[in-house]
């Protein structure tokens, strides 16, 4: 804390009018008579130069003061120990009288801008006017009234401000996830694409019978027919999954173990794939299974991408009538 110059010690001390005109630019003192202001005529004046510390975050108050020149920085400091400057105090300010009636440390740091002189009053000082000048006591308990309903307010923007980066970091993360899942499934999708592609240009260059297509429509229908994935429980599904594997594995079809799950999410299995096994001969048979594979899978991934922007535009939808909730009504 600044060392303080006793009012008449110091050359450069207000007295007389032009002190008396300073205390009339106080805010808070300007609606008081000249005796009320009479009660801080010999208070101590301190002319401190910039740079200097008039309250610590944390420690506790020991001074009210008055600034009648200069300026004064408020700054915080930060949980990680750096200090971030807040706002400004101009010259006609009162401070200092929330942490002393409150008896709490004070909440913030306050630094002298530039060269500047304060009124001082110490605690025994502080509560002497309080007790001998009704004026200025009224005034003082005004001006903290309004600080703590600032502060209030300042607190209560903070805590919305909190929760409204809670509500948007819980936002972003049930976002991602489907916006996630439609990204991947549109990729997959893609490869579908291409696969199917390059087997139906296999299937160009070859000549089918009236049966090969009938027995390729057929499967097709099958398959687009099923529109939900049939479900079954894990054990069922892994038992059904590797015996449909094992046969296609047997009839010398590509990718087996990986078109398998999907065959069977549709409810096919060897028996129902015997016909075609005997209307596609070699690597034609393998090449129809890919395909169709390629086809329902292509169906499963377009559903999730609907699922995936449908859940996007529900929790879209929901933000904006949480947002706009209670607008417009009477």
């Amino acid at each position: 804390m600044a060392a303080v110059t006793e009012t008449t010690a110091h050359p450069g001390n207000l007295t007389g009018d032009a002190l008396m005109e300073r205390l009339r630019a106080v805010q808070i003192l300007q609606s008081l008579p000249d005796t009320e202001l009479e009660c801080l005529r010999d208070a101590r004046q301190a002319h401190l130069p910039a740079g200097e510390y008039i309250a610590r975050q944390g420690e506790m108050a020991r001074f009210f003061w008055i600034l009648l020149e200069g300026e004064l920085k408020v700054k915080q400091t930060l949980p990680d120990g750096r200090e971030e400057s807040v706002t400004s105090i101009q010259a006609g300010t009162a401070l200092g009288e929330v942490p002393l009636l409150s008896n709490v440390p004070n909440t913030i740091s306050v630094q002298t801008a530039v060269a500047s002189v304060l009124l001082q009053l110490d605690e025994q000082q502080f509560w002497d006017l309080m007790t001998s000048c009704p004026g200025v006591r009224k005034a003082i308990l005004g001006n903290m009234a309004y600080r703590f309903q600032k502060f209030q307010t300042i607190m209560v923007q903070q805590e919305k401000m909190a929760a409204l980066g809670t509500l948007a970091a819980g936002l972003m993360h049930e976002l991602n996830n489907p916006g996630a899942a439609a990204v991947r499934a549109a990729a997959q999708l893609r490869e579908n694409l291409l696969r199917m592609h390059r087997l139906t240009a296999k299937f160009s260059k070859q000549s089918m019978s009236d049966e090969q297509k009938a027995c390729m429509f057929e499967l097709q229908e099958f398959a687009l027919a099923k529109g939900k994935i049939i479900q079954m429980n894990s054990l069922e599904q892994s038992d059904a999954e590797d015996a449909l594997a094992e046969w296609l594995e047997s009839a010398a079809v590509e990718h087996a173990w990986k078109i398998a799950p999907t065959l069977v999410s549709i409810g096919l299995n060897a028996d129902e794939l015997n016909c075609a096994r005997h209307e596609f001969p070699g690597t034609f048979f393998s090449d129809a299974l890919n395909w169709l594979e390629a086809l329902v899978s292509s169906m499963h991934l377009v559903t999730t991408i609907e699922e995936s922007i449908g859940r996007i535009s529900g929790l879209v939808k929901a933000v904006k009538t949480y947002a706009y909730e209670g607008k417009g009504q009477k």
